[in-house]
């Protein structure tokens, strides 16, 4: 995919079928490095599935020190307006940079009220990146 392309990296499907949450990234790099993009959450009428709401990377960045995004998606609750989502986030603020002090990045699953663009509730800390989220969708 060419630089500056949207991607799709994951859809979540709610439990009535009506209701999709989808992850989307940009093509960042020639060799396919991505960036969080944003979270689209859409609402099927008929055959055609319509924006309902999303959160840019902006939106999700606003007013936060630390430099986070959204890393993967576990599900989706439209009837409360919340999801289960794995944040990436830096470990210090991203301003003033101080050269040599490089950033951690820490890996956490955290229910998300999309409507609001808040935290709801952080649900575990993970060891690596690629930990998968194994607690009840009903936290």
């Amino acid at each position: 995919m060419p630089i500056g392309d949207i991607k799709v990296s994951a859809t979540v499907d709610a439990p009535s079928g009506r209701d999709r949450l989808k992850l989307l990234h940009v093509v960042g790099t020639e060799d396919g490095g991505i960036y969080f993009h944003s979270l689209l959450w859409e609402h099927r009428f008929g055959d055609e599935w319509r924006k309902h709401h999303q959160l840019t990377q902006d939106d999700f960045q606003w007013r936060h020190p630390y430099r986070r995004w959204v890393a993967q998606i576990h599900s989706f609750l439209p009837e409360q307006g919340r999801a289960i989502l794995q944040l990436g986030e830096g470990n210090k603020p991203m301003y003033p940079i101080y050269p040599g002090r490089g950033t951690s990045y820490l890996y956490s699953w955290r229910l998300w009220d999309l409507l609001s663009n808040t935290e709801v509730k952080r649900l575990k800390d993970c060891e690596d990146p690629f930990e998968p989220y194994t607690g009840s969708d009903e936290s």
